[in-house]
């Protein structure tokens, strides 16, 4: 989060990377989930006394339904060992 608040002149690459990762299929749900909550802080610090760290809620903001939906197909797709036991694959 620091690294994001100290290179806000570079905002528009810093979403692309960090809201890029979310979305992408193959990461493991612990890395999303941290890269997730590396989005919450920065949001959460866009009141921060940077120059220009309010542009990164604007930034982000068109890219969260793309985020969300990224989570919401990874739920779905999660098979859990209830699941297995009654398919009889544990």
């Amino acid at each position: 989060m620091g690294l994001a608040l100290d290179n806000v002149d570079a905002i528009g690459r810093v979403v692309d990377v960090v809201i890029g990762s979310l979305t992408l299929k193959d990461i493991p749900i612990p890395t999303k989930a941290a890269r997730l909550m590396l989005v919450s802080d920065i949001l959460y610090n866009n009141s921060a006394p940077f120059k220009n760290a309010s542009a990164y809620r604007k930034q982000s903001e068109a890219a969260l339904h793309d985020i969300v939906e990224s989570f919401n197909e990874l739920y779905r797709n999660i098979i859990g060992r209830l699941l297995l036991k009654v398919l009889g694959r544990e």
